[in-house]
Protein backbone atom coordinates (compact mmCIF):
# COMPACT_ATOMS: atom_id res chain seq x y z
CA UNK A 1 0.00 0.00 0.00
CA UNK A 2 2.87 2.35 0.90
CA UNK A 3 4.64 1.49 -2.36
CA UNK A 4 1.52 2.43 -4.31
CA UNK A 5 1.35 5.74 -2.42
CA UNK A 6 4.98 6.48 -3.19
CA UNK A 7 4.46 5.77 -6.91
CA UNK A 8 1.39 7.97 -7.04
CA UNK A 9 3.16 10.69 -5.09
CA UNK A 10 6.14 10.49 -7.45
CA UNK A 11 3.93 10.97 -10.52
CA UNK A 12 2.06 13.91 -8.96
CA UNK A 13 5.16 15.65 -7.59
CA UNK A 14 7.04 15.17 -10.87
CA UNK A 15 4.24 16.99 -12.68
CA UNK A 16 4.25 19.72 -10.04
CA UNK A 17 8.04 20.01 -10.36
CA UNK A 18 7.81 20.53 -14.14
CA UNK A 19 5.18 23.25 -13.78
CA UNK A 20 7.01 24.91 -10.86
CA UNK A 21 10.34 24.90 -12.73
CA UNK A 22 8.79 26.60 -15.77
CA UNK A 23 7.22 29.23 -13.52
CA UNK A 24 10.53 29.88 -11.72
CA UNK A 25 12.43 30.17 -15.01
CA UNK A 26 9.88 32.75 -16.18
CA UNK A 27 10.51 34.76 -13.00
CA UNK A 28 14.30 34.33 -12.99
CA UNK A 29 16.48 37.38 -13.77
CA UNK A 30 17.76 37.35 -17.38
CA UNK A 31 21.38 37.71 -16.20
CA UNK A 32 21.24 34.55 -14.06
CA UNK A 33 24.31 32.47 -15.05
CA UNK A 34 23.58 29.39 -17.22
CA UNK A 35 19.86 30.08 -17.09
CA UNK A 36 19.26 28.27 -20.39
CA UNK A 37 20.79 25.06 -18.96
CA UNK A 38 18.37 24.79 -16.04
CA UNK A 39 16.01 21.85 -16.53
CA UNK A 40 14.46 18.93 -14.66
CA UNK A 41 17.39 16.52 -14.64
CA UNK A 42 16.40 12.79 -14.85
CA UNK A 43 19.29 11.78 -12.57
CA UNK A 44 18.25 14.25 -9.87
CA UNK A 45 14.63 13.16 -10.24
CA UNK A 46 15.69 9.51 -9.94
CA UNK A 47 17.67 10.18 -6.76
CA UNK A 48 14.74 12.12 -5.33
CA UNK A 49 12.35 9.21 -6.01
CA UNK A 50 14.83 6.74 -4.50
CA UNK A 51 15.24 8.84 -1.37
CA UNK A 52 11.45 9.12 -1.04
CA UNK A 53 11.04 5.35 -1.32
CA UNK A 54 13.83 4.58 1.16
CA UNK A 55 12.50 7.19 3.60
CA UNK A 56 9.00 5.72 3.40
CA UNK A 57 10.29 2.20 3.99
CA UNK A 58 12.45 3.25 6.93
CA UNK A 59 9.66 5.25 8.54
CA UNK A 60 7.33 2.25 8.30
CA UNK A 61 10.02 -0.30 9.19
CA UNK A 62 10.88 1.06 12.63
CA UNK A 63 7.36 0.77 14.09
CA UNK A 64 6.91 -2.62 12.42
CA UNK A 65 10.07 -4.04 13.99
CA UNK A 66 9.12 -2.61 17.37
CA UNK A 67 5.67 -4.22 17.16
CA UNK A 68 7.17 -7.56 16.12
CA UNK A 69 9.29 -7.68 19.30
CA UNK A 70 6.59 -6.39 21.63
CA UNK A 71 5.63 -8.23 24.83
CA UNK A 72 1.85 -8.08 25.38
CA UNK A 73 1.98 -7.98 29.19
CA UNK A 74 4.65 -5.24 29.12
CA UNK A 75 2.55 -3.21 26.70
CA UNK A 76 -0.51 -3.45 28.92
CA UNK A 77 1.51 -2.26 31.90
CA UNK A 78 3.24 0.65 30.11
CA UNK A 79 0.56 1.70 27.61
CA UNK A 80 -0.17 4.99 29.34
CA UNK A 81 3.45 6.12 29.66
CA UNK A 82 4.20 5.04 26.08
CA UNK A 83 1.22 7.02 24.84
CA UNK A 84 2.43 10.10 26.71
CA UNK A 85 5.97 9.70 25.32
CA UNK A 86 4.71 9.39 21.76
CA UNK A 87 2.36 12.33 22.32
CA UNK A 88 5.29 14.51 23.41
CA UNK A 89 7.27 13.45 20.34
CA UNK A 90 4.36 14.27 18.03
CA UNK A 91 3.89 17.60 19.78
CA UNK A 92 7.59 18.44 19.34
CA UNK A 93 7.33 17.72 15.61
CA UNK A 94 4.30 20.01 15.32
CA UNK A 95 6.14 22.77 17.20
CA UNK A 96 9.06 22.52 14.77
CA UNK A 97 6.69 22.60 11.79
CA UNK A 98 4.96 25.72 13.12
CA UNK A 99 8.33 27.36 13.81
CA UNK A 100 9.62 26.56 10.31
CA UNK A 101 6.41 27.89 8.80
CA UNK A 102 6.75 31.15 10.71
CA UNK A 103 10.39 31.65 9.68
CA UNK A 104 9.64 31.21 5.98
CA UNK A 105 6.37 33.13 6.06
CA UNK A 106 8.10 36.05 7.78
CA UNK A 107 10.84 36.04 5.11
CA UNK A 108 8.28 36.00 2.31
CA UNK A 109 6.20 38.67 4.08
CA UNK A 110 9.20 40.98 4.42
CA UNK A 111 9.95 40.68 0.72
CA UNK A 112 6.30 41.35 -0.14
CA UNK A 113 6.28 44.48 2.05
CA UNK A 114 9.51 45.57 0.38
CA UNK A 115 7.91 45.12 -3.06
CA UNK A 116 4.95 47.19 -1.94
CA UNK A 117 7.28 49.99 -0.85
CA UNK A 118 9.08 49.82 -4.20
CA UNK A 119 5.76 50.12 -6.06
CA UNK A 120 5.14 53.41 -4.29
CA UNK A 121 8.52 54.93 -5.20
CA UNK A 122 8.35 58.05 -7.39
CA UNK A 123 10.81 57.51 -10.26
CA UNK A 124 10.86 61.19 -11.16
CA UNK A 125 9.25 60.48 -14.54
CA UNK A 126 6.23 58.57 -15.85
CA UNK A 127 7.21 54.98 -16.74
CA UNK A 128 3.72 53.83 -17.73
CA UNK A 129 3.08 53.89 -21.46
CA UNK A 130 6.77 54.35 -22.34
CA UNK A 131 8.43 51.99 -24.82
CA UNK A 132 12.24 51.71 -25.05
CA UNK A 133 14.03 50.48 -28.20
CA UNK A 134 17.80 50.00 -27.87
CA UNK A 135 19.91 50.14 -31.07
CA UNK A 136 23.59 50.34 -31.97
CA UNK A 137 24.70 51.62 -35.38
CA UNK A 138 27.65 49.93 -37.17
CA UNK A 139 30.52 52.42 -37.38
CA UNK A 140 31.32 51.30 -40.92
CA UNK A 141 27.99 52.62 -42.23
CA UNK A 142 27.54 55.40 -39.65
CA UNK A 143 31.10 56.71 -39.04
CA UNK A 144 30.40 60.06 -37.39
CA UNK A 145 27.93 61.93 -35.18
CA UNK A 146 26.02 63.63 -38.06
CA UNK A 147 25.36 60.29 -39.81
CA UNK A 148 24.25 58.70 -36.56
CA UNK A 149 22.07 61.67 -35.69
CA UNK A 150 20.46 61.65 -39.12
CA UNK A 151 19.42 57.99 -38.71
CA UNK A 152 18.09 58.42 -35.20
CA UNK A 153 16.27 61.63 -36.09
CA UNK A 154 14.59 59.94 -39.06
CA UNK A 155 13.68 56.96 -36.88
CA UNK A 156 12.07 59.14 -34.22
CA UNK A 157 10.22 61.28 -36.75
CA UNK A 158 8.69 58.12 -38.21
CA UNK A 159 7.93 56.75 -34.73
CA UNK A 160 6.25 60.00 -33.77
CA UNK A 161 3.94 59.70 -36.77
CA UNK A 162 2.64 56.27 -35.71
CA UNK A 163 -1.09 56.24 -34.86
CA UNK A 164 -1.59 56.56 -31.13
CA UNK A 165 2.00 57.67 -30.39
CA UNK A 166 2.15 60.91 -28.39
CA UNK A 167 5.87 61.63 -28.79
CA UNK A 168 9.21 60.00 -29.58
CA UNK A 169 12.75 60.90 -28.57
CA UNK A 170 16.03 59.18 -27.72
CA UNK A 171 18.98 59.06 -25.32
CA UNK A 172 22.30 57.32 -24.91
CA UNK A 173 21.17 55.69 -21.67
CA UNK A 174 18.11 53.48 -21.41
CA UNK A 175 15.99 53.61 -18.24
CA UNK A 176 17.02 51.03 -15.63
CA UNK A 177 20.53 50.85 -17.12
CA UNK A 178 23.02 50.82 -14.26
CA UNK A 179 26.30 51.23 -16.20
CA UNK A 180 26.15 54.82 -17.51
CA UNK A 181 28.98 56.79 -19.08
CA UNK A 182 30.68 59.06 -16.55
CA UNK A 183 32.75 62.20 -17.17
CA UNK A 184 34.73 64.50 -14.95
CA UNK A 185 34.56 68.24 -15.67
CA UNK A 186 35.69 71.68 -14.59
CA UNK A 187 33.39 74.56 -13.61
CA UNK A 188 34.39 78.06 -14.61
CA UNK A 189 35.11 80.11 -11.52
CA UNK A 190 35.03 77.12 -9.11
CA UNK A 191 38.04 75.35 -7.68
CA UNK A 192 37.77 71.56 -7.85
CA UNK A 193 39.11 69.52 -4.91
CA UNK A 194 41.12 67.32 -7.30
CA UNK A 195 44.66 68.03 -8.60
CA UNK A 196 43.34 67.68 -12.16
CA UNK A 197 41.18 70.77 -11.70
CA UNK A 198 38.05 68.73 -12.50
CA UNK A 199 35.22 67.60 -10.29
CA UNK A 200 34.49 63.91 -9.72
CA UNK A 201 32.91 62.04 -12.66
CA UNK A 202 29.12 61.95 -12.95
CA UNK A 203 26.85 60.12 -15.42
CA UNK A 204 26.42 61.81 -18.79
CA UNK A 205 23.33 61.33 -20.97
CA UNK A 206 23.37 62.46 -24.61
CA UNK A 207 19.72 63.21 -25.44
CA UNK A 208 17.59 64.13 -28.42
CA UNK A 209 15.07 67.01 -28.55
CA UNK A 210 11.79 66.45 -26.62
CA UNK A 211 13.58 64.05 -24.27
CA UNK A 212 12.40 65.63 -21.01
CA UNK A 213 8.81 66.23 -22.11
CA UNK A 214 8.52 62.68 -23.48
CA UNK A 215 9.96 61.15 -20.33
CA UNK A 216 7.91 63.38 -18.07
CA UNK A 217 10.95 64.81 -16.24
CA UNK A 218 10.01 68.31 -15.03
CA UNK A 219 12.00 71.35 -16.11
CA UNK A 220 12.81 73.37 -12.97
CA UNK A 221 14.83 76.31 -14.33
CA UNK A 222 16.06 77.58 -17.67
CA UNK A 223 15.24 75.75 -20.89
CA UNK A 224 15.40 72.19 -22.16
CA UNK A 225 17.61 70.80 -24.91
CA UNK A 226 15.77 71.25 -28.22
CA UNK A 227 16.22 71.38 -31.99
CA UNK A 228 18.28 74.60 -31.87
CA UNK A 229 21.19 72.73 -30.19
CA UNK A 230 22.87 71.60 -33.40
CA UNK A 231 26.53 70.82 -33.99
CA UNK A 232 27.15 74.35 -35.35
CA UNK A 233 25.37 76.05 -32.41
CA UNK A 234 26.99 77.12 -29.10
CA UNK A 235 27.64 74.07 -26.93
CA UNK A 236 25.23 73.65 -24.03
CA UNK A 237 24.60 71.25 -21.19
CA UNK A 238 21.89 70.65 -18.57
CA UNK A 239 22.13 69.41 -15.00
CA UNK A 240 19.68 67.68 -12.72
CA UNK A 241 18.66 68.99 -9.31
CA UNK A 242 20.98 66.61 -7.42
CA UNK A 243 24.05 67.91 -9.28
CA UNK A 244 22.92 71.52 -8.92
CA UNK A 245 22.63 71.12 -5.13
CA UNK A 246 25.91 69.24 -4.88
CA UNK A 247 28.10 71.72 -6.78
CA UNK A 248 26.19 75.00 -6.83
CA UNK A 249 24.37 74.82 -3.51
CA UNK A 250 21.82 77.63 -3.30
CA UNK A 251 23.23 79.36 -6.40
CA UNK A 252 21.43 79.12 -9.74
CA UNK A 253 23.64 77.06 -12.10
CA UNK A 254 21.90 78.38 -15.23
CA UNK A 255 24.39 80.55 -17.07
CA UNK A 256 27.42 78.79 -15.57
CA UNK A 257 30.00 77.13 -17.81
CA UNK A 258 31.67 73.72 -17.59
CA UNK A 259 34.44 72.04 -19.60
CA UNK A 260 35.20 68.35 -20.08
CA UNK A 261 38.76 68.77 -21.40
CA UNK A 262 40.19 70.88 -18.58
CA UNK A 263 40.07 74.19 -16.73
CA UNK A 264 41.01 75.99 -19.97
CA UNK A 265 37.84 75.00 -21.89
CA UNK A 266 36.20 74.76 -24.35
CA UNK A 267 33.26 75.82 -22.23
CA UNK A 268 29.66 74.60 -22.39
CA UNK A 269 26.88 76.75 -21.00
CA UNK A 270 24.45 75.31 -18.45
CA UNK A 271 21.05 76.23 -19.91
CA UNK A 272 18.65 74.40 -17.62
CA UNK A 273 17.99 72.37 -14.49
CA UNK A 274 15.62 69.37 -14.47
CA UNK A 275 14.17 67.22 -11.73
CA UNK A 276 15.88 64.13 -10.39
CA UNK A 277 14.98 60.75 -11.86
CA UNK A 278 15.84 57.25 -10.69
CA UNK A 279 17.39 56.26 -13.99
CA UNK A 280 19.33 53.22 -12.77
CA UNK A 281 16.94 51.28 -10.51
CA UNK A 282 13.81 51.76 -8.44
CA UNK A 283 15.73 51.30 -5.19
CA UNK A 284 18.70 53.48 -6.22
CA UNK A 285 18.66 57.08 -5.07
CA UNK A 286 18.83 59.64 -7.93
CA UNK A 287 22.42 60.40 -8.89
CA UNK A 288 23.82 63.72 -10.15
CA UNK A 289 23.48 63.72 -13.96
CA UNK A 290 24.70 65.86 -16.85
CA UNK A 291 22.66 66.06 -20.07
CA UNK A 292 24.19 67.06 -23.39
CA UNK A 293 22.57 67.40 -26.87
CA UNK A 294 23.14 64.31 -29.00
CA UNK A 295 24.27 66.31 -32.02
CA UNK A 296 26.85 68.24 -29.95
CA UNK A 297 28.58 65.13 -28.59
CA UNK A 298 32.21 64.94 -29.62
CA UNK A 299 32.65 61.19 -29.17
CA UNK A 300 32.22 59.23 -32.46
CA UNK A 301 32.36 55.95 -30.53
CA UNK A 302 28.99 56.77 -28.96
CA UNK A 303 26.96 55.10 -31.70
CA UNK A 304 24.21 53.53 -29.59
CA UNK A 305 20.90 55.02 -28.56
CA UNK A 306 17.60 54.06 -26.95
CA UNK A 307 14.54 55.40 -28.72
CA UNK A 308 11.73 56.27 -26.28
CA UNK A 309 8.12 56.24 -27.44
CA UNK A 310 5.29 57.68 -25.34
CA UNK A 311 1.92 55.93 -25.74
CA UNK A 312 -1.40 57.23 -24.44
CA UNK A 313 -3.15 55.56 -21.45
CA UNK A 314 -4.58 52.28 -22.67
CA UNK A 315 -2.22 52.16 -25.66
CA UNK A 316 -1.14 48.91 -27.32
CA UNK A 317 2.57 48.27 -26.54
CA UNK A 318 2.58 44.88 -28.30
CA UNK A 319 1.09 46.26 -31.52
CA UNK A 320 3.40 49.28 -31.47
CA UNK A 321 6.41 47.01 -30.86
CA UNK A 322 5.59 45.02 -33.99
CA UNK A 323 5.35 48.25 -36.01
CA UNK A 324 8.68 49.43 -34.59
CA UNK A 325 10.41 46.22 -35.72
CA UNK A 326 9.05 46.64 -39.24
CA UNK A 327 10.18 50.28 -39.31
CA UNK A 328 13.75 49.48 -38.21
CA UNK A 329 13.97 46.77 -40.88
CA UNK A 330 12.68 49.27 -43.45
CA UNK A 331 15.29 51.89 -42.48
CA UNK A 332 18.19 49.42 -42.26
CA UNK A 333 17.55 45.75 -43.02
CA UNK A 334 20.85 44.68 -41.39
CA UNK A 335 20.26 46.52 -38.10
CA UNK A 336 19.40 44.43 -35.05
CA UNK A 337 17.31 45.62 -32.11
CA UNK A 338 19.12 44.86 -28.86
CA UNK A 339 16.09 45.28 -26.63
CA UNK A 340 12.47 46.35 -27.09
CA UNK A 341 10.41 46.55 -23.92
CA UNK A 342 8.25 48.83 -21.86
CA UNK A 343 10.02 50.89 -19.23
CA UNK A 344 8.03 49.06 -16.56
CA UNK A 345 9.47 45.76 -17.83
CA UNK A 346 13.00 47.17 -17.73
CA UNK A 347 12.63 48.19 -14.10
CA UNK A 348 10.88 44.91 -13.27
CA UNK A 349 13.89 42.99 -14.64
CA UNK A 350 16.03 44.86 -12.13
CA UNK A 351 13.86 43.44 -9.34
CA UNK A 352 13.86 39.90 -10.73
CA UNK A 353 16.19 38.54 -8.04
CA UNK A 354 13.97 39.93 -5.29
CA UNK A 355 10.90 38.55 -7.04
CA UNK A 356 12.45 35.10 -7.45
CA UNK A 357 13.50 35.02 -3.79
CA UNK A 358 10.01 36.04 -2.70
CA UNK A 359 8.39 33.32 -4.83
CA UNK A 360 10.78 30.64 -3.56
CA UNK A 361 10.35 31.64 0.07
CA UNK A 362 6.61 31.94 -0.39
CA UNK A 363 6.41 28.48 -1.96
CA UNK A 364 8.42 26.90 0.85
CA UNK A 365 6.38 28.81 3.41
CA UNK A 366 3.05 27.62 2.02
CA UNK A 367 4.36 24.04 1.90
CA UNK A 368 5.55 24.26 5.49
CA UNK A 369 2.23 25.80 6.55
CA UNK A 370 0.25 22.97 4.92
CA UNK A 371 2.48 20.35 6.56
CA UNK A 372 2.10 22.12 9.90
CA UNK A 373 -1.70 22.18 9.61
CA UNK A 374 -1.79 18.49 8.63
CA UNK A 375 0.57 17.61 11.46
CA UNK A 376 -1.44 19.52 14.03
CA UNK A 377 -4.67 17.95 12.79
CA UNK A 378 -3.10 14.48 13.07
CA UNK A 379 -1.74 15.12 16.55
CA UNK A 380 -5.05 16.45 17.86
CA UNK A 381 -7.03 13.63 16.23
CA UNK A 382 -4.74 11.07 17.85
CA UNK A 383 -4.92 12.85 21.20
CA UNK A 384 -8.71 12.85 21.10
CA UNK A 385 -8.76 9.15 20.20
CA UNK A 386 -6.35 8.29 23.02
CA UNK A 387 -8.33 10.36 25.55
CA UNK A 388 -11.73 9.17 24.40
CA UNK A 389 -12.43 7.21 27.61
CA UNK A 390 -11.17 10.11 29.78
CA UNK A 391 -13.37 12.58 27.89
CA UNK A 392 -16.33 10.21 28.22
CA UNK A 393 -15.82 10.01 31.98
CA UNK A 394 -15.54 13.80 32.24
CA UNK A 395 -18.78 14.25 30.32
CA UNK A 396 -20.50 11.55 32.40
CA UNK A 397 -19.50 13.46 35.51
CA UNK A 398 -21.07 16.65 34.15
CA UNK A 399 -18.42 18.29 32.00
CA UNK A 400 -19.97 20.62 29.44
CA UNK A 401 -19.29 20.27 25.74
CA UNK A 402 -17.90 23.82 25.68
CA UNK A 403 -15.41 22.87 28.38
CA UNK A 404 -14.29 19.80 26.41
CA UNK A 405 -13.91 21.95 23.28
CA UNK A 406 -11.83 24.46 25.21
CA UNK A 407 -9.67 21.69 26.69
CA UNK A 408 -8.75 20.27 23.28
CA UNK A 409 -8.19 23.68 21.71
CA UNK A 410 -6.03 24.80 24.63
CA UNK A 411 -3.80 21.77 24.09
CA UNK A 412 -3.45 22.75 20.42
CA UNK A 413 -2.97 26.39 21.39
CA UNK A 414 0.00 25.52 23.60
CA UNK A 415 1.71 23.72 20.73
CA UNK A 416 0.99 26.60 18.35
CA UNK A 417 2.16 29.26 20.79
CA UNK A 418 5.38 27.39 21.54
CA UNK A 419 6.06 27.00 17.83
CA UNK A 420 5.34 30.68 17.19
CA UNK A 421 7.68 31.82 19.97
CA UNK A 422 10.45 29.49 18.80
CA UNK A 423 9.95 30.53 15.17
CA UNK A 424 9.97 34.22 16.08
CA UNK A 425 13.35 33.86 17.80
CA UNK A 426 14.82 32.02 14.81
CA UNK A 427 13.27 34.48 12.33
CA UNK A 428 14.60 37.52 14.23
CA UNK A 429 18.11 36.11 13.84
CA UNK A 430 17.83 34.72 10.30
CA UNK A 431 15.94 37.49 8.47
CA UNK A 432 19.01 39.71 8.78
CA UNK A 433 20.32 37.68 5.84
CA UNK A 434 17.61 39.35 3.72
CA UNK A 435 18.72 42.90 4.55
CA UNK A 436 20.36 43.46 1.16
CA UNK A 437 17.10 42.47 -0.60
CA UNK A 438 14.80 44.68 1.48
CA UNK A 439 13.85 48.26 0.66
CA UNK A 440 12.81 50.57 3.48
CA UNK A 441 11.73 47.51 5.46
CA UNK A 442 13.30 46.36 8.71
CA UNK A 443 14.30 42.66 8.88
CA UNK A 444 12.43 42.55 12.21
CA UNK A 445 9.39 44.48 10.98
CA UNK A 446 6.82 44.17 13.83
CA UNK A 447 3.77 44.27 11.55
CA UNK A 448 5.04 41.34 9.47
CA UNK A 449 5.86 39.26 12.55
CA UNK A 450 2.47 39.94 14.16
CA UNK A 451 0.54 39.26 10.92
CA UNK A 452 2.33 35.96 10.31
CA UNK A 453 1.88 34.88 13.94
CA UNK A 454 -1.85 35.66 13.72
CA UNK A 455 -2.13 33.72 10.46
CA UNK A 456 -0.45 30.68 11.99
CA UNK A 457 -2.61 30.89 15.12
CA UNK A 458 -5.84 31.04 13.11
CA UNK A 459 -4.75 28.27 10.71
CA UNK A 460 -3.55 26.06 13.55
CA UNK A 461 -6.68 26.47 15.67
CA UNK A 462 -8.77 25.89 12.56
CA UNK A 463 -6.94 22.59 11.99
CA UNK A 464 -7.57 21.60 15.62
CA UNK A 465 -11.23 22.59 15.55
CA UNK A 466 -12.49 19.44 13.79
CA UNK A 467 -10.89 17.01 16.28
CA UNK A 468 -12.11 19.25 19.11
CA UNK A 469 -15.68 19.13 17.81
CA UNK A 470 -15.35 15.39 17.42
CA UNK A 471 -14.40 15.18 21.10
CA UNK A 472 -17.58 16.99 22.12
CA UNK A 473 -19.61 14.41 20.21
CA UNK A 474 -18.30 11.46 22.21
CA UNK A 475 -21.07 9.44 23.87
CA UNK A 476 -20.12 9.03 27.57
CA UNK A 477 -21.83 5.62 27.92
CA UNK A 478 -20.18 4.19 24.80
CA UNK A 479 -16.75 5.60 25.76
CA UNK A 480 -16.92 4.08 29.28
CA UNK A 481 -18.15 0.70 27.95
CA UNK A 482 -15.24 0.54 25.45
Amino acid sequence: MGDIGVRRGTVVTSGVAVVALRALLALAPPDLPRLEQIRLDPVVLGWTVAIAIVSTVLVGLAPALRLARVDLQSVLRTAHSSSERHGRLRGALVIMEVAASLVMLVGAGLLVRSFERLRQVDLGFEPRGLLAVSLSLPRGRYPDAPAQYQFYQRLQERLGSFPGVIAATGASEAPAYNHPMTFSFAIQGKVAPNPSGRFDPVPMHAVMPKYFSTMGIPLLRGRAIDARDRSDAPSVVMVNQALAKQLWGTEDPVGSHIAFVGPEGPWLEVVGVVGDARMEAVDAEPRPILYTPWLQKTWPWLNWQTALIRLPPGGDPAGTAASIRRLVTELDADLAIHRLATTEELYADGQARRRLAAVLLGGFAVTALILGIIGLYGVMSTAVAERQREIGVRMALGARRGGVLAMVLSQAGRLILTGILLGALVAAASTKLLTSMLYQTSPVDPLTFVAVAALLAVAGLGAALLPARRATAIDPVTAIRE
